[in-house]
This record gives C-alpha cells, sequence and structure tokens, in this order.
C-alpha cells in the first residue's frame, strides 16, 4: 500500500481508530453526551500515546504503534473503571447538570464530518499530486526530517527529538537531541509503523485527518457548548467551519505549519471543555471530568504546538471576566462589587501573560523579528473583509461575521464572545501593522506571525457566522410560509441561505469584463496547493529523486553520502532513504557543529592536499559525495532560500578534475564522486 491511494484512505481509516477509540473509552463514563465524547476523543488519546512514548523513551523501549494502541486502550478501560466507581459512590444520576440540556445529537455531529471530509478532499486531497506529495518549504525540512527518524528508530518521545534517525552518532552536530513538540511526528509515525506508508504519504494522511475529521468535530463540541439553546445556529456551524481560509487551510501551503495544524485542530474542544467546567451552577462532582479531559487537552496541546494554548488563553479570557462578574453577583454581591471582581479577573489575566512574556524557554519566540507589513489602516481593512493572510477578501463570509455580531450585540447575548472577537481582531492589527515591544507583547506567542495569528479568529468566526446564517433562515422561512407550507418553507430558506453562502465562500475567481479580476480565497488555495504538493516546482525534482535512486544502489546499503543540503538533498533524505549526512540547513555554528564538519563543508575539495581534512573524512567515515546542482553553486534559484554559498564551498567546488574523487555517476547537472584516499 505504500505510495497508492488505497494507502492512503486505509492510513485515514487507521488513524481515526487510533484517535478515537483510546479518547472515547476513556470518555464514556463521564456523562457528556456521546457526540461530545467522541469529539474530543482525540485530545485524550494523543496525551495518552505521549505519556506512553516518553516511558518507553526512558527506559529504552523501542515503540510501535501496536504497543501505543494497546497500552492506550489499557489505560482508557482503567479511566473508565474508575470514573464508573466515582460515580457509583458520589450517587451520581442521570446527565450531568453541566451539560444539561446541550443542543447535541449525531446529526449534528455528522454534518460537520461530511462537510469536513467533502471539502478536505475538494481544496487538499484532490490537489496533490500523487498520494506521496510533499511541500518543499522551509518547515518541512525539519518536519519530514523527524517524522523519517521516528520510523528509523522507534523512538517517539517529544523529549528527545532529532532529524537524524539511525544516523545520530555520524551526524555533524555534537548533540542533536532536544525537546521538540513532536506529536504530530508521533501520529504520522504511527502510520507508517502501522501500514508501512511513505513517510510523505503519512504525513498527508495525518493532515488530511486533521482538517476533515478531527478540525470539524472539535468545532462542533465548541458550538454546541456556546450555543446550547439553539441546534439550528449548531448546524450551520458545519458550513461555516471549512470555509475560513486563515484555517485550517494557510497551515497546509505555507510554512508548513502541520504541528500547529494539530493543535489548533483539538483546541476548540479544549476550550469547550472550559468552559463546560466552570459554568455557574453546577455541582464540584459535575465539574471533574470536564475540569481533567481540560488539563489533559492542554498537555494534548502543548506537545503539539504550544502556542494553541495561548489562543485558547485570548479567546476565553473575555468569558473568565464576565463569569467573575455574573458569579458575584450571583453571591449577592452589588453592582459595583462584582464590577470589582471582574476588573480582578482581568488583572489576573493580564499577570498571567505579563508572566508567560518574561518566561526564559519563550523569549527566542516572542522576539522573532517581524518587519511591519502594512499600515494599521489596511490592517484593520483586512479584519473587516476578512483579507487575512494574503488570500483574497472573504466578502460574503465577512457579511455573515458582522451580522452575527450585530446580532449578538443588539439581543445583548454571548457579548463576550464579541470581546475575544475584537481581542483578536486588536491583536492581529498590531502584530501585522506595528514593531517594538507593543508588537511582541501582543502577538509574540505566535512568532509575531500574521498567518498564525489569523487563524486564532477561526473560534470567533465561525460562531459569529452560524448565528448570522441561522438568523437568516428564520426570516426568509417566515416570508416564505405566506406561499408554502411551514415545512416547505423551511427548506427553501435553508437551501437558499446554504447556496447563497457555499457559492460566496467557495466558488472560484473569474475576471468581470470591464473591470477586472475577482478573486477568490479557496481558487488561492487551490492554485497554491497545486503548485507545491509536486516535484515539478520544487529544488528537488523527479529527475534528481531518480538519480538519487540510482545513486543509492551503487553505494550500497547505509553508506553515508556527503551532499550539500541546500540543492533538494535534504529532501532526498527524509523522501527517499538517502544517508545523507547534512540533514538540516541551519544550526552550523562553533559549538554546536562538530570541528570535523566544519572542515567539510569548507575545504572537501582540498582533500588531496590536506591532511586535516582526510581526517574529518576518516573520522565520518565517508566514501561518497552528491551533488545535485553541480556548477551552480553561486545561482540562488535551484536551492532552499537560505543558502549561503559560502557555508559548502568545500562540497560545491568538486568538479571532475578535483584530486581525490573520481565520478561515479553522472548525469546533467548531477554528479556522485567517489573519494579516493590514497593513504587507504
Amino acid at each position: 500500500m505504500e505510495g497508492t491511494w488505497i494507502g492512503s484512505f486505509a492510513g485515514a481509516v487507521a488513524l481515526v481508530v487510533l484517535l478515537y477509540l483510546p479518547g472515547f473509552l476513556a470518555l464514556a463514563g463521564s456523562r457528556l453526551p456521546k457526540p461530545n465524547v467522541a469529539a474530543c476523543a482525540p485530545l485524550v488519546s494523543v496525551a495518552i500515546y505521549e505519556l506512553l512514548a516518553i516511558i518507553l523513551g526512558k527506559l529504552g523501549i523501542l515503540c510501535s504503534w501496536w504497543l501505543l494502541f494497546g497500552g492506550a486502550l489499557l489505560v482508557a478501560a482503567a479511566v473508565l473503571v474508575c470514573t464508573r466507581v466515582f460515580a457509583r459512590r458520589s450517587g451520581s444520576r442521570g446527565q450531568s447538570s453541566a451539560v444539561r440540556g446541550v443542543s447535541t445529537d449525531w446529526l449534528s455531529l455528522g454534518a460537520y464530518l461530511a462537510c469536513g471530509v467533502l471539502f478536505a478532499g475538494v481544496f487538499f486531497v484532490k490537489n496533490l499530486d500523487g498520494p506521496s506529495a510533499f511541500l518543499q518549504l522551509y518547515d518541512n525540512v525539519f518536519h519530514l526530517a523527524v517524522l523519517q527518524s521516528f520510523a528509523e528508530t522507534g523512538f517517539w518521545s517529544t523529549l528527545s527529538v532529532d532529524n537524524y534517525g539511525a544516523l545520530d552518532a555520524v551526524g555533524p552536530f555534537n548533540s542533536t537531541s532536544q525537546f521538540y513538540p513532536a506529536g504530530w511526528h508521533l501520529l504520522g509515525a504511527m502510520i507508517v509503523d502501522c501500514l508501512g506508508l511513505t513517510t510523505t504519504q503519512a504525513a498527508n494522511v495525518v493532515n488530511g485527518t486533521l482538517i476533515a475529521i478531527v478540525f470539524p468535530a472539535s468545532m462542533f463540541m465548541l458550538m454546541t457548548t456556546l450555543f446550547p439553546e439553539s441546534k439550528t445556529v449548531v448546524r450551520f456551524g458545519a458550513l461555516a467551519v471549512m470555509g475560513f481560509a486563515p484555517f485550517p487551510w494557510k497551515f497546509l501551503i505555507w510554512g508548513p505549519l502541520f504541528p500547529n495544524l494539530a493543535s489548533m485542530a483539538i483546541a476548540p474542544a479544549v476550550a469547550s471543555l472550559f468552559i463546560l467546567a466552570t459554568r455557574l451552577g453546577v455541582s464540584w462532582r459535575d465539574r471533574v471530568a470536564p475540569a481533567t479531559a481540560f488539563l489533559v487537552g492542554c498537555f494534548s496541546i502543548a506537545i503539539m504546538q504550544p502556542n494553541a494554548v495561548f489562543t485558547m488563553g485570548v479567546f476565553l479570557a473575555p468569558y473568565c471576566v464576565g463569569m467573575a462578574y455574573h458569579g458575584a453577583k450571583k453571591h449577592g454581591w452589588g453592582g459595583k462589587r462584582a464590577l470589582l471582581a471582574a476588573c480582578g479577573c482581568a488583572l489576573g489575566v493580564l499577570l498571567v501573560w505579563v508572566l508567560a512574556f518574561v518566561l526564559p524557554p519563550l523569549q527566542d519566540v516572542i522576539w522573532y523579528e517581524r518587519s511591519a507589513a502594512c499600515s494599521k489602516v489596511q490592517a484593520v481593512a483586512n479584519v473587516a473583509f476578512l483579507s487575512l493572510s494574503n488570500f483574497s477578501a472573504q466578502l460574503v463570509f465577512a457579511v455573515a461575521v458582522g451580522g452575527g455580531a450585530l446580532l449578538l450585540l443588539f439581543k445583548r447575548k454571548k457579548l463576550w464572545l464579541l470581546a475575544s472577537y475584537a481581542l483578536m481582531a486588536v491583536i492581529y492589527c498590531f502584530g501585522i501593522s506595528s514593531e517594538g515591544f507593543l508588537q511582541h507583547f501582543l502577538a509574540g506567542f505566535w512568532y509575531s506571525d500574521a498567518p498564525r495569528v489569523a487563524a486564532n479568529m477561526v473560534f470567533c468566526v465561525v460562531p459569529l457566522a452560524a448565528v448570522f446564517l441561522a438568523w437568516l433562515v428564520s426570516k426568509l422561512q417566515s416570508v416564505a410560509r405566506r406561499a408554502y407550507s411551514k415545512m416547505s418553507s423551511r427548506a427553501i430558506a435553508v437551501s437558499l441561505v446554504c447556496l447563497v453562502f457555499v457559492m460566496g465562500v467557495f466558488s472560484p475567481g473569474f475576471r468581470l469584463i470591464g473591470f477586472g479580476d475577482v478573486g477568490s480565497a479557496f481558487t488561492e488555495v487551490t492554485d497554491i496547493a497545486r503548485a507545491q504538493y509536486t516535484l515539478r516546482n520544487g529544488v528537488l525534482d523527479q529527475e534528481e529523486c531518480d538519480f538519487v535512486k540510482k545513486a543509492m544502489t551503487l553505494i550500497g546499503e547505509d553508506e553515508v553520502v556527503i551532499n550539500s543540503p541546500h540543492d533538494g538533498s535534504v529532501f532526498a533524505a527524509s523522501t527517499q532513504g538517502l544517508d545523507a549526512l547534512y540533514r538540516s540547513i541551519n544550526g552550523y555554528r562553533a559549538g554546536s557543529e562538530k570541528s570535523e564538519s566544519s572542515l567539510i563543508r569548507g575545504k572537501l575539495n582540498e582533500i588531496a592536499t590536506n591532511d586535516d581534512v582526510r581526517k574529518a573524512v576518516r573520522e565520518f567515515d565517508v566514501k561518497y559525495v552528491l551533488q545535485l546542482d553541480h556548477g551552480e553553486a553561486d545561482a540562488a534559484s535551484p536551492h532552499i532560500f537560505t543558502y549561503d554559498a559560502n557555508h559548502w564551498r568545500g562540497i560545491n567546488a568538486i568538479t571532475d578534475e578535483t584530486p581525490g574523487f573520481e565520478v561515479v555517476l553522472s548525469e546533467g547537472d548531477m554528479r556522485l564522486y567517489r573519494i579516493v584516499d590514497d593513504a587507504e
């Protein structure tokens, strides 16, 4: 099934089972409605898998999919038993008051999943140039290398992540193992181990499942928590959930931000659990399950990409302030004292933000330099028209969001949701249009990065759009009822609203004769995905892949090859199985890099006359050199954009006439040389 669409489909089915079965079993005794239990299952499963991977790593035991899956089922069964025992001893009966009356059913969840599968198929799967297609972008150098390393070694712990796998001992760095939030990579490794898929195929399976199943289900959980009184609003959320271009679509085609995609996919469900655990009028017994699941969910987010925790913080901060006010009023406090309680809560939230802002481990992220990309007026316009993340304006979606905001404002309902959206918009505007302290203080937890900050708005724009669409249906239904029966008028109203919204949000762009082009965010998603998920436009093309495969048959098994990674060979290492010495495109500096590696990069071409170079080559026990862009050492275009020719002069300066090397394979601008050591 390696490299086939059947294999990818089987991988998606397997991943759904891996993500949902243990978590569903663990939460089955929580007395949450079963559709909500299903929506929250992945955050529990991921946490169990990662904890088991950490424990196995400490014990020196290799991970496998069946070991983690079996262990997770045992842990989940134990949790279920403990939950049942607790329920009996506490004398609990019936449905928890924390979720009583929540508008939730399997049909609503099915609507979210149907929309997720449909649009993921149209705008992601359909645009892949084969099941193993991959992006040759900056972040994917590391993501694919780590996934390949996990698959090679069987060590999947987030505490000891490296991108060299079985070559760790002979790599160019003094140490490559470190903490990295590798939850996304763990899921990919499980699929590779389970079905023998390629690393790139497994990556596509994980991403496809996240956007088609996990994220829609997670948003379903959020919508049922926010609007327990309106099944119509909940169901219209299914229509809007995949329509916001900055998330999940931008994360698939820029960066790429796969770990961020995973953490943001489960974050809505985690935020929902916090709301359920802190509602007024709920006994402490009814808070235990959602509160515990919330903490587990925060752990899952932290081992995928921690900045989604701050996304939840921004989303929930106004809710907490509102709850402090209403809680004080409920306990008999007067208006002024209740207002003081709300202000105290707001100051507490700000204090937590400041403490996180000064934490030493976060400083590199917070102070990542970004230049202002536009004026503040333009930033506000971007928010108003949803022209975010360099996509065309999403006018129909923007009208729905604005309409939903006005409805909540006039009805004075869910005002904290409006405050959350306003707060996210402020962070976005200052993050993209300013520089200096304020930019980093507000947007620094997301690298002050406009696409990541814009993606946060999905928490608010989907609910607001759903509110407006539900209201619009009710108005159209009342008009249509004059001519049709109640059932027919509702069907007409729902169909009309759905048609207009889908056509307005997902339709392709076109040229309006006499006026110009009318852009479409999803046309841009499609065009970018098609251009990037292919070997035709990357630094590693099909011809080079074929050359690498031929070279691998000539050099023998387990032979390490010296390479210049920016020429595409860094991707050949993670996708073709090439044992490349250099599997990273950065980090080559004194202190972290071995001195022998520095000599090889700078002076390998002098091997015939330089004893130090010969000693360095012998130290690494390498016999071959690979060049995929022979003769183009100073050209920028065939290389990854961070390329600096001066760092790789010793490798790229080798020619067919360089003493100490003999040509083994030569095709066009590609070479495989064998190192000739006369002292051997």
